[in-house]
């Protein structure tokens, strides 16, 4: 029906070859058909009559990508994006793209904007480790010749302000504090372990599910430990006087409501050896403050 369809589309064509709507259907058909080469012809014919059609363009862009010319799909992505900002699919998209040309700077352009739309569910974890692990070990041989440590600033700024934006994903403050640390910033990095540790537990006491429990418990944990240290560093430990009492008392509090939990459950948990571990810390901590 697809092959029918086309062949139906060209007669058209032939009669009004500026009608934009049918070389577009034109060309998802031969994309269809995995005909690309004619599917290319078809979306620049409709970007001839009008360049500002931002699915010709990002159609072109997936065009491109099936023939394995990343590069110009990347530049097609770049007018779609133009034409489409308010579309999170396009975003999306790009940032498929730049992943496989390690454009670093334009996976995070893509983060931004998926933030800035809302799309906080589009925003993978595994993106933000892969970029601020780039970012930090300072990967060579990126897109155009850079460095990993020339996204540094750009990096920094995005997690600004997607963490200005939302409060609530630990991810967001665990990669942020992991930069700020790699750029020599102590203090930041401290405050937003701070603030990571504080998403954790508010969300760790709510969590029914006894497996992503656990996950979260180990996260936390993760998380106070690193606090734990900076607290001990010589280098640090002057900075970090300032949030001893409230990291004594967070400490304190989970402590207790963990061993709490553990009273209230029928068999034994996994996460069991944790209730020593949080007390343990918890009891330094007090002496510290």
């Amino acid at each position: 029906q697809i092959a029918k369809s086309v062949e139906a589309f060209k007669l058209a064509l032939d009669i009004n070859p500026m009608y934009e709507g049918i070389w577009f259907t034109l060309g998802v058909g031969l994309m269809q058909l995995e005909r690309m080469d004619e599917a290319m012809v078809a979306f620049s014919r409709v970007l001839s009559i009008n360049d500002e059609d931002g699915q010709a363009w990002a159609n072109l862009a997936a065009v491109h990508l099936h023939q394995s010319r990343v590069r110009e799909a990347r530049t097609c992505m770049v007018e779609a994006t133009k034409r489409c900002r308010q579309n999170w699919r396009m975003w999306e998209s790009f940032q498929g793209i730049c992943i496989k040309l390690r454009d670093i700077n334009g996976v995070i352009q893509s983060l931004r904007r998926l933030v800035e739309l809302d799309q906080m569910g589009r925003v993978q974890r595994q993106v933000l480790g892969m970029v601020t692990q780039a970012v930090i070990t300072d990967m060579p041989e990126l897109y155009e010749g850079r460095s990993g440590r020339s996204c540094m600033r750009q990096l920094l700024d995005f997690y600004k302000f997607a963490t200005d934006h939302t409060a609530s994903r630990p991810d967001f403050w665990s990669f942020y504090a992991h930069l700020q640390e790699a750029a020599g910033d102590d203090v930041g990095a401290l405050e937003s372990r701070l603030r990571q540790c504080r998403v954790l537990q508010a969300r760790l006491w709510d969590e029914k599910d006894p497996e992503i429990f656990t996950e979260n418990l180990q996260d936390f944990l993760e998380c106070l430990n690193l606090i734990d240290s900076t607290m001990d560093d010589p280098a640090t430990k002057e900075m970090a006087k300032a949030h001893a009492t409230s990291f004594s008392y967070m400490l304190s509090e989970a402590a207790k409501k963990l061993k709490e939990k553990l009273a209230a459950t029928v068999q034994e948990p996994s996460w069991k050896a944790a209730v020593g571990k949080l007390e343990a810390l918890a009891q330094k901590a007090q002496k510290r403050s």
